[in-house]
């Protein structure tokens, strides 16, 4: 059996590599602060990645380590 191809694009690979650094971040200041508020966390990883918070805040849900309710 053949090898499957990667048929993302470079712009793709690129992003998920991004998001995972990102989910990284979130699990690393959450362990090392577990009292801050999820909001807070966002703002400073939004700030790291010159993002806003509802682009890192969606990222961090879609992977499954936030839950808002």
């Amino acid at each position: 059996m053949a090898p499957t191809a990667e048929l993302r694009t470079d712009a793709e690979k690129a992003r998920d590599a991004k998001h995972r650094a990102i989910c990284n971040d979130f699990l690393t200041l959450s362990n090392s602060a577990p009292g801050a508020a999820a909001h807070r966390l966002f703002r400073v990883i939004a700030d790291k990645y010159e993002m806003t918070v509802p682009g890192i805040r969606r990222i961090v849900i879609n992977a499954g380590l936030y839950n808002p309710n």
